[in-house]
């Protein structure tokens, strides 16, 4: 028995007026259709991320935190960062945060910053220190316009300070830095950023006590 070949049996399926031939009209004016939707529709949708458009969200930078003088080391994710901002005001002062780049250091300091240390001082905020592979490191600020030096400041054994109340910023200052930085391993620029050493501050030999806001 001779077998017909594929080109004739697709020849009689769509003869003019066949079953065949009106399934083959249905198609082409569904791809018409489409056409003029996506002339009209514009250019595929895409999502914007600051100055980067992508059509899927970028991959996330791999970040971990640690307690100062703590052992455990835990992956940070954005999801985790307003759970670690609160814990944070359970506990001690000294008892700071230290957020690092989760990557094997390279030559130069690549791939061991930035690095991001937290600090929690009731009454007043939070601290958030940056330190960059450039030459100066900055705080977070309030403000840039800067007061007298009044919040006391123990510099982890090596002194006491009066610092200026704007480097001491709100929860939601806090949770804007530390996202931007996971996103995209620079600080946010839209915020407040004051160097080292572009603050006054004060040297005391005893502890001063500072009044709440």
């Amino acid at each position: 028995m001779r077998r017909r070949s594929g080109a004739i049996l697709r020849s009689a399926w769509f003869r003019r007026g066949s079953p065949g031939e009106a399934r083959l009209q249905a198609q082409r004016t569904g791809r018409k259709r489409r056409s003029l939707f996506n002339q009209r529709a514009g250019p595929p949708f895409t999502k914007t991320f600051g100055d980067t458009k992508a059509s899927t969200l970028a991959p996330m930078l791999k970040f971990k935190y640690t307690k100062v003088a703590g052992k455990r080391t835990l992956r940070l994710t954005p999801g985790r960062v307003p759970g670690m901002l609160r814990a944070m005001q359970n506990r001690s002062t000294w008892e700071g945060l230290i957020i690092s780049p989760d990557a094997k250091p390279g030559p130069d300091g690549e791939g061991q910053y930035p690095v991001l240390s937290l600090g929690w001082y009731p009454d007043f905020g939070y601290e958030a220190y940056c330190m960059e592979r450039s030459p100066k490191s900055h705080f977070v600020a309030t403000g840039t316009k800067l007061s007298k030096p009044a919040v006391y400041v123990e510099l982890g054994g090596r002194g006491q300070e009066l610092w200026p109340r704007e480097l001491f910023v709100p929860f939601a200052t806090a949770e804007q830095a530390v996202l931007h930085l996971l996103r995209t391993g620079k600080r946010d620029p839209s915020l407040s950023w004051v160097a080292i050493d572009a603050f006054p501050r004060k040297n005391v030999r005893t502890r001063k006590r500072t009044a709440p806001r």
